[in-house]
């Protein structure tokens, strides 16, 4: 809720991302699941992304954009410079990381991932820097192993069903966890 009142411009891209870290972070913390992937595929897909960025825009004396981590809110010539929209774009794919590598242990995650590696893949297509197309690229090939893994390990599986919520804990319980 709070996530959605930020305006939806790359001028309050920091706010947004810091809401939907916070927000992942109190839902790790009680162990249940906040959709935030969706919000950080919202900024990546800001029509500002499809635009290309120049550091060239009236940034004033203090050099480069300010750090996505330390503002809420940048000025509108910082929106549209190269150094800021690719801290910005950097800052979603490790949220994004994050979230998914969170719940890629779980019998779930290949329907969790599908709609937000189709963004990703969007993302990919219209993006103008190549280094935004290696990051979504890696990240779809992340979330593609992970898929596959976790469909292996439920194909396995002769007794989970989804309502049936000891199988479902067994099945977390053995997952291999590599990053966490």
């Amino acid at each position: 809720g709070a996530v959605r009142a930020a305006p939806s411009t790359m001028r309050f891209a920091p706010m947004r991302l810091r809401l939907c870290d916070e927000c992942h972070v109190l839902a790790s913390a009680y162990g249940r699941y906040a959709p935030v992937g969706s919000v950080v595929c919202e900024v990546l897909s800001l029509p500002e992304m499809r635009k290309a960025a120049s550091d060239s825009a009236g940034v004033g004396r203090g050099g480069g954009a300010p750090s996505v981590h330390a503002v809420l809110r940048v000025s509108a010539q910082h929106a549209v410079s190269a150094s800021y929209q690719r801290e910005v774009v950097e800052s979603a794919f490790c949220l994004l990381s994050v979230h998914l590598s969170a719940w890629s242990h779980t019998a779930g995650f290949p329907e969790l991932s599908h709609g937000l590696a189709s963004e990703v893949r969007k993302f990919r297509k219209v993006a103008k820097a190549e280094r935004f197309r290696t990051l979504a690229t890696k990240l779809l090939r992340a979330i593609d192993t992970t898929s596959q893994g976790v469909q292996r390990r439920r194909a396995m599986e002769e007794e989970l069903r989804p309502g049936d919520a000891a199988a479902l804990a067994t099945f977390v319980a053995s997952a291999p966890r590599g990053g966490d």
